[in-house]
């Protein structure tokens, strides 16, 4: 992919290791030798390329596959390919536009800073293109996207077996499987690291007061419309990599991966006497890693993807009943009759599966400045016999040390975390799983010729025939709620009602 921006209004990149200009406003009586780092780049300037991504010109999709027939009645198949995820991102445009932040405090809203009616006493910024150089932004939160360019690629590959069996059927079973590999994630780079925010962690010896409490500010007077002008910060901030600047993320860094491996059998009965039936059975694990539990972690976490689902059977049958001229019953050449009983058809699809994973209760969020106590798991939490308002073990060991929520015979699984205390639980269950169930879908038509080139079909379908409601969505997963572990059911269900259909079509 080449992407250019006509008029160089693009970013590129960021640039870690070089002085930020606005050290050279920090007052060097008061903080010697102080200097802040790093800044975005600009197509087009310093020598820069005129895109925000480099090219890249190695993207092979190569294909190959086989067949051999092992029997006149058995074949083996098989093949492999690699495919490129298509990229649908452009960048950023910082300095090119441009917005004003309302700072309601300084002091963690002890104290107003601003009041409504002059919401912005120091003016409202305007955009400064690239004049600013590294200090575009300064004070303020920022992102920009990898300029590798990389592009992620799939694996794809599968080996199976085809038979044919008595009765007009073929049973297929193979094995499927993917790995994709430099999926675009995205991760916070303007973090505390680990051995910062231990000091803010009282598991580790920390204390949370000492990343709070405020310091002197060396920028203070050099980021104006920012909460971070005060002549005091929070030591947290001057602890970052780039203190000049709010939040930093990087976008469409190609660190991700998905693995995918499944045995997927499938059975069809070919036509024959008005009956045509498909039977499709997918056994299959689906991993993912493209999140990060913690800004300081070097790669992304395991976990479940979020729509894995281990089993899943779907039967769809066509049957054709042996009724009017030529078939079994009411085989009669009288014409009315024989259009009143004949050319009816039944169709079913019918679809089980296994729940998708429920999400873990949050983990300690150390994003910026906010660090919020977050849960740990100290054992399993499945029950035997979930119920609506209990779905699964909810017993925890509170911030004060307390335990609630255990009933007889139960040990606490969950612990509140105290802040800046690092996320240690995946993002998902693999012994949790959300409610499913079953869905039929029916249809009857009845097909009638009314001459030789003109055919009518009148049909009724019904979908989700039984009324199943599933409430497939997670449980209440905040274990502060009242209603922890609650499936909460006025949320509504994850599937459709039962619907009825009619329909009407016209062949000529």
């Amino acid at each position: 992919m080449y992407l250019k921006e006509k008029y160089n209004r693009a970013n590129y990149g960021f640039f870690s290791n070089q002085v930020n200009p606005i050290s050279s406003q920090i007052n060097q009586t008061l903080f010697p030798g102080y200097k802040v780092y790093g800044g975005i780049g600009f197509v087009g300037e310093g020598g820069l390329p005129d895109s925000p991504f480099h090219t890249d010109w190695n993207n092979w999709q190569p294909r190959i596959g086989a067949a051999f027939q092992l029997t006149s009645k058995t074949v083996l198949r098989g093949g492999y390919g690699i495919s490129y995820i298509n990229t649908v991102s452009t960048g950023s445009t910082f300095g090119f536009s441009q917005s004003t932040a309302f700072v309601s405090s300084l002091d963690a809203g002890r104290t107003p800073a601003t009041y409504l009616s002059n919401p912005f006493p120091n003016g409202v910024q305007r955009p400064s293109g690239s004049s600013a150089g590294l200090a575009t932004l300064v004070g303020q939160n920022l992102n920009y996207s990898d300029p590798t360019g990389a592009y992620g690629y799939v694996h794809a590959f599968s080996f199976g077996i085809q038979q044919q069996l008595p009765a007009h059927i073929v049973m297929d079973a193979s094995y499927v499987g993917s790995r994709t590999l430099d999926v675009p994630t995205t991760h916070g780079v303007n973090e505390l690291s680990a051995a910062n925010l231990a000091l803010g962690d009282i598991t580790r010896g920390g204390n949370a007061g000492y990343l709070t409490g405020q310091v002197p500010n060396p920028l203070s007077n050099l980021l104006p419309g920012t909460s971070y002008n005060g002549s005091t910060v929070p030591r947290q901030q001057l602890l970052r990599p780039f203190p000049e600047f709010g939040n930093i993320t990087i976008q469409d860094q190609p660190t991700g991966r998905f693995w995918y491996n499944s045995l997927q059998v499938r059975l069809e009965k070919r036509y024959s006497r008005g009956l045509l039936v498909n039977a499709s059975y997918t056994l299959s694990k689906n991993i993912q890693s493209v999140t990060y539990l913690n800004p300081q972690d070097p790669t992304p976490s395991n976990s479940l993807v979020p729509w894995d689902q281990p089993q899943r059977l779907v039967i769809a049958a066509i049957y054709e009943l042996p009724l009017g001229p030529g078939r079994k019953f009411v085989n009669t050449s009288n014409g009315l009759v024989s259009r009143l009983v004949g050319g009816w058809q039944v169709a079913t699809n019918t679809t089980f599966r296994s729940g998708a994973p429920m999400t873990v209760p949050p983990g300690t969020t150390n994003i910026g400045l906010t660090s919020a106590g977050g849960v740990a798991l100290l054992g399993d939490p499945r029950l035997e016999n979930p119920t609506w308002d209990r779905m699964f073990k909810t017993g925890l060991v509170d911030a004060t040390g307390a335990v609630r929520n255990v009933a007889a015979g139960e040990q606490p699984v969950f612990q509140i975390l105290p802040a800046f205390a690092l996320r240690t639980a995946s993002q998902y269950y693999g012994n949790l799983r959300n409610r499913w169930g079953p869905e039929f879908n029916v249809t009857l038509a009845k097909n009638t010729t009314i001459r030789e080139r003109y055919q009518i079909q009148l049909r009724v379908e019904a979908f989700n025939l039984f009324n199943h409601a599933i409430f497939g969505g997670d449980p209440v997963i905040d274990p502060t709620n009242a209603n922890f572990g609650a499936l909460l059911r006025n949320n509504g269900q994850s599937n459709i009602p039962r619907q009825l259909q009619l329909g009407a079509r016209l062949s000529f």
